[in-house]
């Protein structure tokens, strides 16, 4: 997903419906409060979660900003733009779910090559024992 904070576009790798432990941890570690109630605020567009969320960012980008410095105003970012950004990305990675499921792939291959080919015989040798199946 691509989220932009003060015109910067950052990629980052969020799924709500594929949440790992670590992530979840991280985001109870900086919002200070249950993954789900930061999740619900988030997502009913609390300015304090989106902060969490721009401190998260930042974080995996490699800057140290701390969710106080932005709830002081120290720091400060557009939230709508960087809130937009984030449905957006929700929107898209939605669509493109709906899409593969409207669309499935083609069967598989099969896990062996067809008889007769250089690496499978056409025929069992006689000498072969026999299963009792």
């Amino acid at each position: 997903m691509k989220i932009t904070i003060n015109g910067e576009e950052f990629a980052y790798d969020f799924d709500f419906s594929h949440m790992p432990m670590s992530e979840a941890l991280a985001i109870e570690k900086v919002a200070n409060r249950r993954y789900v109630e930061w999740e619900m605020a988030f997502t009913g567009g609390g300015a304090e979660a989106m902060a969490v969320f721009a401190c998260l960012v930042w974080s995996r980008d490699g800057r140290d900003v701390k969710v106080e410095d932005v709830l002081s105003g120290k720091v400060d970012f557009d939230f709508s733009e960087a809130y937009s950004s984030v449905i957006a990305g929700i929107v898209a990675a939605r669509q493109e779910a709906m899409a593969a499921a409207a669309n499935p792939t083609s069967p598989a291959e099969p896990l062996t090559v067809p008889a007769g080919t250089p690496s499978t015989p056409s025929g069992t040798r006689a000498s072969s024992p026999r299963s009792s199946a």
